[in-house]
């Protein structure tokens, strides 16, 4: 089946090995030059007061490898370093836990205090709802956290919507009964085999992008499902019976990673449509970035030329960071509206030596401290990138 998270490229890893002082566990850590864009001074107004050095003498990046080894595959919990994972899928990072989407475990997985460890699931593909660590997943992918602290996990396999309660209890929202493409509450709601994302506005209602019905759909907190846009779909046949309220219709192609910003308008990575699409509060829609025709070429947000985003994530200084699949780069477009390189396989070097590949970016979010992380799927990794000089790397 054609799912953008199984259409991966081989690369061959080149890594050397350094200890990094003073950032707990021992980590492996890369320099990496990065594209001429990164050095304006965004991150101006991030810790100053803090980095080891000005930003206008900073000519370098730094990636760190946060949590799991390159290419090695398990399902350890544990010291970061000694943890492994399966193609991880989503992140989500808050002030004291990183929670992870480890898909082909079927497992939720959380980071805190320096040990990775498992939040829910068996390790068996299934379905069962209970406590966390009796619960079974089949194949989860996005999630998303709300407001009371409910975490929300879309299942690939199953065509659910699964919620694990602040005390690690998980039941079933939305979805489940079969696949395919309808409004309802509860199970009555049918989803695609592929979900890719789920986000939340502040009244805590769940946007989910419905990637292979070519759709976004909106649910309730106490699981009412409706569908708000869509674009071309061949599940679509009968939207009078099968689509409740007044759903806008759009060029959408794929939708994958969904993200609001501060004022509460919702963006769209469309994957194979290689745009990014904003929802505004009114409901009107219009092409934010990209001109949907697939290339790589930076400039006006509405002028560039991207290839499969697969990722966002909003910086708190404005600026919308992407990932491309295609393109094996991280981008962002500034509060001017230039879409610019910030870093990719063929600008990034290994201490000075070799090119570092990037791998499948299914997902990334920014710290507290103006770092970024980000998961490569195919690597099974959570890395973490400093845009600036803060960075614990000693050369």
């Amino acid at each position: 089946m054609r799912e953008y998270v199984l259409t991966l490229s081989l690369y061959t890893l080149f890594f050397s090995f350094a200890l990094v002082h003073g950032c707990g566990e021992s980590k492996i850590s890369e320099k990496i030059e990065p594209d001429a864009s990164i050095s304006e001074n965004f991150m101006d107004n991030i810790n100053k007061e803090n980095s080891h050095s000005s930003e206008a003498s900073c000519t370098s990046l730094c990636v760190q490898v946060f949590a799991g080894a390159p290419d090695q595959v398990g399902d350890l919990d544990g010291l970061l370093n000694a943890a492994r994972f399966n193609y991880l899928t989503d992140l989500l990072e808050t002030k004291d836990a990183i929670y992870l989407v480890d898909r082909n475990n079927h497992k939720i997985k959380v980071i805190k205090d320096g040990k990775s460890r498992t939040l829910a699931g068996t390790g068996q593909e299934g379905y069962k709802d209970g406590a966390g660590n009796e619960a079974m997943f089949s194949f989860p992918f996005g999630a998303a956290l709300d407001s009371k602290g409910n975490l929300f996990v879309t299942e690939l396999g199953a065509g659910r919507i699964r919620r694990i309660s602040p005390n690690g209890v998980v039941s079933t929202l939305a979805g489940g009964r079969s696949f395919g493409f309808q409004d309802g509450f509860g199970d009555e709601a049918l989803f695609s085999y592929s979900m890719a994302d789920i986000s939340i506005d502040h009244q805590d209602n769940l946007y989910v992008s419905d990637s292979y019905n070519v759709s976004i759909r909106k649910i309730t907190p106490d699981g009412d499902v409706t569908t708000i846009g869509y674009g071309k779909s061949i599940f679509l046949k009968n939207k009078e019976k099968q689509l409740r309220g007044q759903p806008v219709e759009f060029p959408l192609q794929q939708p994958t990673s969904l993200k609001f910003d501060t004022e509460g308008r919702l963006y769209i990575a469309d994957w194979e449509g290689h745009s990014i699409w904003r929802i505004e509060k009114s409901g009107e829609v219009a092409r934010f970035a990209g001109t949907g025709e697939r290339g790589d070429k930076d400039g006006p947000r509405q002028e560039a030329e991207l290839f499969r985003v697969n990722s966002l994530a909003f910086h708190r200084n404005g600026e919308l960071f992407f990932a491309e699949s295609g393109n094996r780069k991280i981008k962002k477009i500034d509060t001017a509206g230039q879409v610019k390189t910030v870093v990719s396989s063929v600008t990034g070097v290994l201490r000075g030596a070799l090119p570092i590949p990037i791998g499948n970016i299914l997902d990334m979010e920014f710290a507290e401290d103006g770092s970024l992380y980000f998961i490569e799927a195919n690597f099974h990794v959570v890395r973490k990138l400093w845009l600036n000089c803060d960075c614990p790397l000693r050369l």
